[in-house]
C-alpha cells in the first residue's frame, strides 16, 4: 500500500512540476525561462521528497 501511495505522490509531483514549468516557459522570455525552469525542477523535486516523507510518516 505504501508503494502505491509513494507512486501517486510522485505522479502528482510530476504533473505539478510540468504545469509550473510550462507556465514559466510561456510567461518568460527564452533565456530567463530556461534558467527558471531548471530552478523550478530542482525545487519541486525536493518539495516532492519532503511531502512524501511527511505523508508516509503519518501512517
Amino acid at each position: 500500500m505504501e508503494l502505491i501511495k509513494s507512486f501517486v505522490i510522485d505522479l502528482v509531483g510530476v504533473f505539478i512540476t510540468f504545469a509550473l514549468c510550462l507556465a514559466w516557459f510561456i510567461i518568460t522570455p527564452e533565456g530567463f525561462g530556461i534558467i527558471g525552469g531548471i530552478i523550478i525542477l530542482i525545487a519541486s523535486y525536493f518539495i516532492t521528497i519532503k511531502v512524501k516523507k511527511k505523508l508516509l510518516k503519518l501512517e
